[in-house]
């Protein structure tokens, strides 16, 4: 049966189910900080009368501490993730070795298990709740599936012997299903909740699902039998220096990767999406629905907006 756009049977199977792995990571990523902002607590009550200003927690009235507590939680859990990112990052390349399957199936486990913790933050006391939160973002940063999803694409263009193909459909996958999250990611921006219990308990279920299509349908991409090593060999430590070795001769070969990453390393740290919409919010009232839009046709006709407003 031949498929759409030239897709071959092997790309849709490995394409879709990664997909469902790094769907819920987008989803999640878009409820980071709502989320955290309904963790915030303090002695204001909240105005549940007709018309009144959401504050953003169903614990605390005052939106101003609220927008400033959910920031710095959201912050500190950003800061674990990324952690955890560049802590993955030595390790998963190596891990793949011993199996493509096996990183995906530990990568989606990961994933799976901070859902798992944001739905719990809910229901913990603050003093609990918190770092809970905190801990979820940091598994999640350790997942490794979007390097995972780029070594996967490789091994499908390495079997399929057409590189420029395959990594042009992937593109185009990718792009189609840019295009069906939208309408997901401007609702969870524009839906202002405060009770996430079903939302998390939708994402579980959905990230359970994909760690079962892993497990059960998802096949072993690496190119040749023999380049996979023998997991009783298996080494943490031994990955990790693996890698760095590698690194270091990536340097060594290619100066221009070093000012590459420098770069990379302060465009993460000067990412203005974590404190962004919260000063819009805090001080030009903006939604969080308005906040995004806003970050969005900011840098054309967003100066004359703020300006009518302040």
């Amino acid at each position: 049966m031949s498929l759409p756009f030239g897709f071959t049977p092997l790309e849709a199977q490995t394409y879709l189910i990664l997909t469902i792995c790094w769907v819920s990571i987008v989803v999640v990523n878009q409820l980071e900080q709502p989320y955290a902002r309904s963790l915030v607590q303090c002695d204001v009550p909240v105005n549940t009368t007709e018309g009144a200003e959401f504050s953003g927690s169903q614990y605390c009235g005052h939106r101003l501490h609220v927008i400033g507590v959910g920031a710095e939680i959201s912050g500190w859990g950003q800061s674990l993730e990324n952690v955890g990112r560049v802590a993955i990052t030595l390790f998963v390349s190596g891990f793949a070795d011993y199996g493509r399957k096996r990183a995906a199936l530990v990568g989606q486990f990961l994933i799976t298990m901070s859902t798992v913790l944001f739905a719990m933050a809910q229901f913990l006391p603050a003093s609990l709740g918190v770092p809970t939160y905190i801990i979820a973002q940091g598994l999640q940063g350790m997942s490794g599936i979007g390097i995972l999803d780029q070594i996967i694409t490789g091994d499908v263009a390495l079997q399929l012997n057409d590189t420029v193909a395959v990594y042009g459909r992937k593109q185009l996958f990718s792009t189609m299903m840019f295009f069906i999250m939208i309408p997901l990611i401007v609702y969870v921006q524009y839906a202002e909740i405060t009770d996430f219990t079903l939302v998390w308990g939708a994402i579980v279920v959905l990230n359970t699902a994909a760690f079962v299509l892993l497990y059960l349908f998802f096949p072993e991409t690496l190119h040749k039998k023999e380049d996979k090593k023998d997991f009783e060999n298996f080494s943490v430590i031994g990955v990790a220096k693996e890698e760095l070795r590698h690194f270091r001769s990536l340097f060594v070969q290619h100066p221009y990767i070093g000012p590459k990453i420098v770069e990379e390393l302060f465009n993460k740290m000067a990412d203005c999406a974590s404190i962004g919409l919260p000063f819009l919010m805090a001080h030009f009232a903006f939604s969080q629905f308005d906040a995004l839009i806003f970050s969005c046709y900011g840098r054309t006709s967003g100066p004359i907006e703020l300006v009518r407003r302040a």
